[in-house]
């Protein structure tokens, strides 16, 4: 009894601690069966969020989190960089679905230890990869102990050294620093170190440790100024890191210091060198300006005064906006200026506006612009270049001139469009595709897995049978004694097997496969209603809502990483369309607005919003998006055909070229863009309560068009 107990306590003290972070069931439930069928003796506890699994490993030791990047409360890599923050000492494996390969190598370079692709490991993989994981983060936590102690070894040897504890008292410092600043080890001792610095750097040093030294452990190299034990002040150069105590909590600070009284002195003098050096741009070709925090001129360059037609002593001391902006132009010059002197940006790298000559002439300068800054951090002036265009311009214009007969032209080609057309729906399939392998490969892959495991239950169940088989034929002619043996020796085979678990888990295997195939089923159907084959070459009534339904089913995998959908769906009338092609402009308006969102690279979700309503002639769908937006000089581009923003390879151009041809063209309905810079776009699609009667009669285009989409299915 007693080697038993011993062995209970040996494999406990062997148990591997696991945290699974997965807010998908079926992936949650695929990696707690993995794991309870491996040999690994695992104690496992989940969590759906990000927040909980910060708050149980601040609670509970675990050897490893096995982690989703895609949560409800965190998205992509920076989940990652979230929990390694927040727990820094903790073995982090990285399961994902999306981005496969390149996703995990991304995520181990951000400190991940390894990276798992969902649907892609068995049992054997995954018990190798956490044990690899966890040697992998002691060898370099123990690495990483080594470094540090040699690093900060090196460094106090060469410049002043000094521990503060968490209230800011002096408890250790190096001979350096007691030279540098002229106290004894025992005065120096009884300081806290606000105690040496000046108090105009108080506030300035508290929030060095807020926002850099309790955040991340250590600051970026940064300037003060000491006072020594005489009184004198004198810069220093500072480096600081975060001491932490055995549990992981802030004890104190140690810092670097160097004294740079030399080095600012070498920067006066080639501060005055520079001052010196701006003689030289008088032989500049444009004009130079310097504005100060009351846009009075406070130097302008030969080639300035030139342009502007005035002596240098008729322009400096002379407010700039005042005196020299054309009147329709002041608000904008107003504006910008603005913004450089608030610090609002530190440059305005190009702009063009015009400026008032002393003849009265306007002359149109092509501007760059950047902030100037004083010793104390403080924006004192503007500087900037300005380059004369005017001759330019007048180029520009006739060049235009020629561009537009060449619009011309373009418009009238626009009719050989229709075999690109036909590219870019099927390009769509082709995402379209994509999208629906991703949704399906989960639900497949644990419905395979599931066969594997009953195959494996029906060979035991077999030799059970076969034992039972043989039992009944000893009936007749065995005695007592060897039907006993006979039923011990099947009853000891039972067990063994773990028949009872067996029995338990069968259910659960159906449940589940059940669950996977009814899923499948959904997406296959849902894919159906999207594509309406059966609809392909001709009008129908249609619901909206359920083909906008439809198509976020198909597109779910383009859209979720990037933007939560919020359906708003009124009771409305069916309308007579072709319903393959009305989905297919939602399926290029929502992808659109996913992959805006997608460009800014957000922290969370972005959001888009889908409302549906009807009014007495037509049924409208708004889709809103809180995107980039798209800058006014394109909405009247967005559907032109090949007109895109996006980089090359990234897009043809046609998605929205083509909507509009589907909405306008050939449902005679209205298809309508609005957009704010920074707040998000608004596309309008109206379809009429009545089809027109030549919608579709004898288009052979419409044909093919129907065509090529029917073999979505």
């Amino acid at each position: 009894m007693a080697d038993q107990n011993e062995k209970k306590d040996g494999a406990a003290q062997n148990q591997v601690s696991i945290l699974i972070v997965e807010d998908d069931l079926v992936d949650r439930t695929q990696l707690e069966r993995l794991l309870n069928r491996s040999t690994l003796p695992a104690k496992i506890i989940t969590t759906e969020y990000l927040e909980g699994a910060i708050g149980l490993l601040k609670s509970t030791h675990f050897d490893v989190v096995l982690l989703d990047l895609h949560l409800p409360d965190s998205t992509g890599l920076e989940t990652l960089i979230t929990l390694s923050k927040n727990q820094p000492k903790v073995s982090i494996v990285v399961t994902t679905g999306e981005g496969g390969e390149e996703i995990g190598l991304k995520a181990v370079a951000l400190g991940a230890q390894d990276y798992l692709i969902k649907g892609e490991f068995d049992i054997q993989t995954l018990t190798k990869s956490i044990l690899y994981s966890i040697e992998r983060k002691r060898m370099a936590a123990t690495l990483q102990e080594t470094q540090d102690r040699y690093r900060r070894l090196h460094e106090s040897m060469q410049d002043g050294f000094a521990q503060v504890d968490m209230s800011g008292n002096v408890i250790s410092v190096n001979p350096p620093y007691l030279q540098m600043l002229g106290y004894t080890e025992e005065e120096a001792l009884k300081l806290r170190y606000t105690d040496i610095t000046p108090k105009q750097w108080h506030d300035f040093e508290k929030n060095i440790v807020e926002t850099q030294i309790l955040v991340r452990g250590y600051s970026e190299a940064y300037e003060k100024e000491y006072i020594r034990k005489d009184g004198t002040v004198f810069p220093v150069e500072l480096k600081t890191y975060l001491l932490r105590n055995k549990e992981g909590q802030p004890e104190g600070m140690w810092a670097v210091i160097r004294d740079i009284t030399e080095r600012k002195k070498a920067e006066g003098v080639l501060r005055t060198e520079r001052n010196k050096a701006k003689k030289y741009l008088d032989v500049a070709g444009v004009m130079i300006l310097v504005l100060d925090n009351g846009e009075t001129v406070h130097r302008i360059n030969k080639k300035g005064c030139e342009i502007l037609g005035y002596e240098e002593s008729e322009i400096l001391g002379k407010n700039w906006h005042d005196n020299f902006v054309p009147p329709e132009q002041k608000d904008e010059v107003k504006s910008i200026l603005k913004g450089l002197m608030n610090g609002e940006t530190n440059k305005y790298e190009y702009h063009e506006n015009p400026v008032l000559t002393k003849s009265g002439q306007q002359r149109l300068i092509a501007w760059h612009n950047v902030s100037l800054w004083d010793d104390t951090k403080k924006i004192n002036a503007v500087l900037s270049s300005g380059e004369d265009i005017t001759e330019r311009r007048e180029s520009e214009d006739k060049l235009r001139k020629t561009y537009e007969e060449l619009e011309k032209v373009h418009s009238e080609m626009k009719g050989m469009q229709s075999q690109i057309v036909q590219s870019e729906k099927l390009a769509s399939i082709g995402q379209l595709a994509a999208c629906v392998a991703h949704e399906i490969n989960t639900p497949v892959g644990f419905v395979a897995s599931n066969f594997e495991t009953l195959q494996k239950y029906f060979k035991k169940f077999k030799v059970l049978l076969e034992m039972h088989a043989d039992l009944a034929r000893q009936i007749l002619t065995a005695d007592k004694a060897q039907l006993s043996a006979k039923l011990a020796e099947i009853n000891k085979a039972a067990a063994d097997m773990k028949i009872a678990f067996i029995l338990e888990d069968i259910g659960a295997l159906f449940e589940e496969s059940k669950e996977g195939l009814t899923r499948v089923t959904k997406i296959v159907q849902n894919l159906r209603d999207f594509s309406r084959v059966d609809q392909a070459e001709a009008f129908d009534e249609y619901d909206l809502n359920h083909g906008i339904e439809a198509t976020l089913v198909v597109a779910r995998n383009a859209i979720k990483y990037h933007a939560d959908v919020v359906t708003e769906f009124a009771d409305i009338p069916h309308v007579p369309c072709n319903a393959s092609q009305i989905n297919q402009v939602f399926l290029n308006i929502l992808v659109n607005a996913a992959q805006a969102i997608e460009s800014q690279h957000r922290e969370t979700n972005g959001s888009i919003k889908i409302k549906t309503y009807a009014d007495d002639t037509h049924v409208i769908c708004k889709i809103v998006d809180d995107g980039p937006g798209i800058p006014q000089k394109n909405i009247e581009k967005v559907f032109d055909p090949f007109f895109t923003t996006k980089p090359v390879g990234k897009g043809t151009g046609l998605g929205l070229s083509v909507s509009y041809d589907i909405i306008v063209r050939k449902h005679k309905g209205e298809l309508l863009v609005k957009s704010e810079i920074g707040k998000g776009t608004e596309f309008t699609i109206k379809l009429p309560l009545k089809a027109a009667p030549s919608a579709y009669k004898n288009d052979k285009e419409t044909e093919a068009d129907a065509t090529i989409e029917s073999s979505v299915c």
